[in-house]
């Protein structure tokens, strides 16, 4: 809570006046320095689906045995589909078959895939690190990815990486 004081209404004090107003005005700064570092402990607001994404990496840590032993989280420079984030959603769109199983039944949900992009920007050894509970959904979520043409390989310090990412493909059916 903020309290405000008008250092002027002290004027009719002329004796230890400016210890007053000073003793005020240091006062209000440290209760100001004080919220100031209260609203630096508060996280930013995430989305459900950053939660679950962040979720969905956390499972898969440790599971990935078959994959090649320099494999990095952190990078300098991020891979890339061909064609962007953009192409990248349209490739899911455009390639997912939704099993007509999953369409009789009403099944929706998103799943969330785990893969490696290699140096060399191959797809290897995708994985569902969320499931939507219909194991037909993220059948066909492994196949999409699976297809996935080569990608920009990420960099770290100028050397092309093997990276690991986790892509969401969500199955609506209405």
């Amino acid at each position: 809570m903020i309290c405000f004081i008008s250092i002027n209404s002290f004027n009719m004090i002329n004796t230890d006046s400016l210890q007053i107003k000073s003793i005020l005005f240091l006062s209000l700064l440290l209760m100001m320095v004080f919220n100031a570092c209260d609203l630096r402990d508060v996280k930013p607001v995430q989305t459900q689906e950053d939660v679950e994404l962040n979720e969905a990496i956390e499972n898969t840590n440790g599971q990935n045995n078959s994959l090649p032993v320099n494999l990095f989280v952190n990078y300098e420079e991020r891979p890339e589909y061909p064609g962007g984030d953009s192409a990248l959603r349209k490739y899911i769109a455009t390639t997912v078959k939704y099993p007509k199983e999953a369409l009789d039944a009403g099944a929706s949900g998103r799943v969330f895939v785990n893969f490696t992009i290699t140096k060399d920007g191959r797809v290897l050894d995708p994985k569902i690190a969320r499931s939507c509970g219909y194991t037909i959904l993220d059948n066909e979520a492994l196949r999409v990815v699976s297809q996935m043409p080569k990608w920009k390989p990420g960099k770290h310090q100028g050397q092309n990486v093997n990276v690991s990412y986790t892509v969401p493909i969500t199955f609506n059916c209405q």
